[in-house]
């Protein structure tokens, strides 16, 4: 995985990483490891990117209320924040 940009908050931690990936590009924020950007092929196969699809399981048994009920994520969150940090 190449970083190709590192956005940091006002204290100068890192908070999301633009990254390439086995020739995609995409957005990762640490917070919960999701995508907020990627190129139109990660979208559709984040698996070839080293991303996975996460499932929301609804709210008490129902359908999530957010409208959030399909996200994109990072694989390894942890290996992809040592990466920024070394």
């Amino acid at each position: 995985m190449e970083i190709l940009k590192v956005y940091r908050d006002q204290a100068g931690n890192p908070r999301a990483v633009t990254a390439r990936n086995n020739g995609g590009e995409f957005t990762v924020n640490f917070t919960r490891g999701w995508v907020s950007w990627a190129e139109p092929d990660v979208w559709a196969f984040p698996e070839r990117f080293g991303l996975t699809r996460y499932t929301c399981p609804g709210h008490n048994g129902h359908v999530c209320y957010y409208g959030a009920c399909d996200e994109i994520r990072i694989a390894d969150l942890p290996a992809l924040i040592r990466l920024v940090s070394s």
